[in-house]
């Protein structure tokens, strides 16, 4: 039998949190939760989860500079941005995600999306596209386009808000 795989959910509501890792492990997955993102970072660096559900609005360190620090250490690891907000799915720093899946009370999208993408593995070649598509309408190297984040990051939040 196969070793059960391990996803990483990332978010800063507890309930959904909650919600997610029971969902989850009713599915047959083992599920870990990090309440912030420098904690989902941590846990990538230290736990090597199979897939990472990631939330984009959380205080501090946002989902987007988190979906490109866990890209820049091993872009193996499929990312499902997993958010409230809809429109980020338009925003280009989120392109390098495998998913996108808008939040609901319903898991059954979430839950087909993860178990799809850990049944088929990340599409590296789609997603080599991506970033470099990302690195090319920011002009920058990985270095530099995690740096230009920020700076780019800020009027898409606010636009968001909006």
């Amino acid at each position: 039998m196969d070793p059960k795989k391990t996803v990483l959910i990332v978010d800063d509501e507890p309930h959904l949190r909650l919600l997610y890792e029971t969902e989850f492990r009713r599915a047959g997955f083992a599920a870990l939760t990090a309440a912030d993102a420098q904690q989902g970072i941590e846990c990538v660096a230290a736990l090597h989860p199979d897939l990472v559900v990631l939330d984009i609005r959380m205080p501090g360190m946002d989902g987007i500079e988190v979906l490109q620090r866990i890209h820049d250490r091993d872009c193996r690891i499929p990312v499902v941005l997993n958010t409230s907000y809809a429109s980020y799915s338009r925003n280009f720093l989120t392109w390098v995600a495998d998913a996108f899946v808008t939040k609901s009370s319903d898991v059954t999208e979430l839950l087909r999306t993860v178990a799809g993408l850990l049944r088929t593995g990340p599409r590296r070649r789609d997603r080599a596209q991506r970033v470099r598509a990302v690195r090319g309408a920011t002009g920058a190297s990985r270095r530099e386009a995690s740096t230009s984040t920020s700076r780019l990051r800020e009027p898409t939040q606010r636009a968001a808000r909006r």
